[in-house]
């Protein structure tokens, strides 16, 4: 949450920073909801700083965690801002 607010306010490096350090967390644990969740926020701050490739990438990660995880609505939600990423004019994994 901390993240996406820094990333919003232009504070890019602190946002980066955070947001890569709860998906490091996250990645060390058992709970692909949490990892899935860490990637979203990962995604939406480096789509915030303009990095849209690195965003897809995370989004895309978070999308086969809660897959793999059964979660659908985070599926849902993580494709749904893959989806928008810019650029972007097909959905890299099925519906």
């Amino acid at each position: 949450m901390r993240a996406q607010l820094l990333g919003r306010r232009g504070a890019f490096d602190a946002a980066d920073r955070l947001s890569r350090e709860a998906v490091e967390q996250a990645a060390r644990t058992d709970w692909l909801t949490d990892h899935a969740d860490a990637l979203v926020v990962r995604g939406e701050v480096l789509l915030a700083a303009g990095r849209d490739g690195a965003a897809a990438a995370a989004f895309r990660q978070a999308v086969a965690l809660s897959t793999r995880k059964g979660a659908v609505v985070p599926a849902e939600r993580a494709q749904a801002a893959l989806d928008a990423v810019p650029g972007r004019t097909t959905p890299l994994t099925p519906r």
